[in-house]
């Protein structure tokens, strides 16, 4: 029976995901913060609103929406008979998508320039990375409960 077991199995080794652990003996500014987030993950949550000017604000949206229109404009025009079709409310289902993905993509680009050039990219990042620990720390109860069962063990 022993035969039958194979590779790091029989060899009793673990593999690690090399993008888990790359880069954790680094001394950088998102690791000293992800430290104190362990801490006390609470000086970094933000409120809405600070969430809001930490993304750049209104300027962020505009961004966001001015590129995800140039996005979507771009596909329009480089298939005018598309465009004739978007006019009467005609396009297909796939056409659709052509445009939906071009906007999406303009808006996800509009949003991480927004963030990184007229926000606080540092601030916004450690507010999700302590979201993010802290969302983890909590347990539910079965599948359709939504009660904790367990305080977070920061």
């Amino acid at each position: 029976m022993p035969g039958m077991l194979a590779g790091s199995v029989r060899e009793r080794k673990k593999f690690f995901n090399k993008a888990f652990i790359g880069g954790w003996s680094d001394f950088t500014a998102s690791n000293d913060a992800a430290d104190q987030i362990v801490e006390s993950p609470d000086r970094f949550l933000c409120s809405q609103s600070e969430l809001f000017e930490a993304t750049g604000g209104w300027s962020t949206f505009g961004l966001t929406m001015g590129l995800a229109g140039v996005g979507a404009t771009a596909i329009l025009m480089t298939k005018p008979g598309m465009a004739a079709h978007f006019g009467r409310g005609q396009l297909k289902l796939m056409e659709w998508a052509m445009v939906g993905g071009a906007a999406a993509v303009g808006g996800c680009i509009g949003q991480q320039m927004g963030i990184q050039n007229l926000g606080d990219a540092t601030k916004y990042n450690n507010h999700w990375m302590a979201y993010t620990f802290i969302k983890s720390q909590n347990r539910f109860l079965g599948e359709t409960s939504n009660v904790l069962t367990d305080a977070p063990t920061y």
